[in-house]
């Protein structure tokens, strides 16, 4: 039985000689630090909701029942691999070792693994391309979860390996020369129900995946993974920072703004606003547009919203170089993680 009405697909297992009390502890905390909220908590269980299903832990004589709840498959399985990688982390024989009650995606593909088509290919201003993706089934894809991960095979790999169930609930992937490059993007505009969706890629030399795309023909069957976290923010005060590769986020994240939202979005591209890429803010939220010349003042202006503006959710993500710098700003300010998120999409 589900341990949530809300979330009818359910699975457990026994963690044996794992203690209670400090599980209990690491989810509270995980709670406190993601703004989770927690269903319940004893001397003998705590449930803690994500935006995709339920952990529940209950102490037993034979160590930890663990329950995870979803109210998809694949949500599901995405629950089940996120334990078992975090017990893997502290104690990897008991990972290894954790059997799942339905063990019928076993051998099997991932859940969350789709197999998807490129439709179209399009050039989207001065430096991105728009790719229209369609599969059987992007009903998964909803707006509390909008990143995913590309799965692309090596270049002319003809024997092409994908990744499989452990055991254990984990996904294994191919290795070695069979080892696959799998890139977080942003699905930029999904329609569920006629299975489409569309994702912008930044072109810059080097970048495999912007090479790929630029030459990829309609009807190219590929993989994707996911959805993955970060998706629609509730607040009503933000300020988004983000170079080019943040911008597909940032836009599908205004478009979801409630009305009466206030505050911030600074772009920073080579050529600002001249990139021509289509970010539409509502009302209350001001674009404001960087030059690449403009990078430090981008960096100040982020740093000054994360410190000056305590009771606004901040949203910044740029390079590794970037990011580290305002990750140590935050972590100065003691600033609630709940109320901000810090992401490096690319590194130099």
């Amino acid at each position: 039985m589900s341990v949530h009405p809300s979330f009818p697909l359910s699975a457990e297992t026994t963690l044996p000689n794992l203690n209670f009390t400090a599980t209990r502890m690491v989810m509270l905390h995980e709670a406190e630090e993601h703004g989770l909220k927690v269903l319940a908590d004893t001397d003998t269980c705590v449930t803690v909701e994500t935006d995709f299903g339920v952990f529940h832990f209950e102490a037993t004589d034979q160590g930890i029942r663990a329950q995870v709840a979803a109210a998809k498959p694949d949500w599901l399985y995405m629950l089940k691999e996120s334990l078992v990688e975090h017990i893997e982390h502290s104690v990897p024989e008991v990972a290894k070792n954790i059997r799942w009650s339905d063990t019928e995606t076993v051998g099997a593909r991932p859940p969350n693994f789709h197999f998807v088509a490129v439709y179209s290919v399009e050039k989207i201003g001065t430096s991105f391309l728009r790719l229209r993706l369609k599969a059987k089934d992007f009903t998964s894809f909803a707006d509390d979860a909008i990143h995913f991960r590309f799965v692309l095979p090596p270049e002319g790999l003809l024997n092409i390996e994908w990744p499989h169930v452990a055991p254990n609930g984990a996904t294994i992937w191919p290795k070695g020369d069979k080892a696959v490059h799998k890139p977080v993007y942003t699905s930029r505009w999904v329609d569920r129900e006629a299975g489409f969706m569309d994702v912008d890629i930044f072109i810059h030399q080097g970048g495999r995946v912007s090479d790929w795309a630029a030459t990829v023909a309609p009807g190219t069957q590929i993989g994707v993974i996911g959805p993955g976290g970060g998706g629609v923010v509730d607040t009503s005060d933000i300020h988004f920072f983000g170079d080019e590769t943040a911008f597909p986020a940032i836009a599908r994240l205004l478009e979801s703004m409630p009305s009466g939202t206030k505050g911030t979005a600074t772009l920073l591209a080579a050529n600002g606003a001249a990139c021509g890429y289509d970010i539409v803010a509502p009302d209350g939220i001001a674009l404001n547009w960087l030059t690449s010349e403009q990078s430090d003042l981008f960096q100040s202006q982020a740093l000054n919203a994360l410190k000056g503006k305590p009771n606004a959710y901040f949203w910044y993500a740029a390079d590794t170089a970037k990011v580290q710098t305002i990750r140590a700003a935050a972590k100065t300010a003691q600033r609630p993680t709940n109320s901000s998120y810090i992401a490096a999409y690319w590194s130099e």
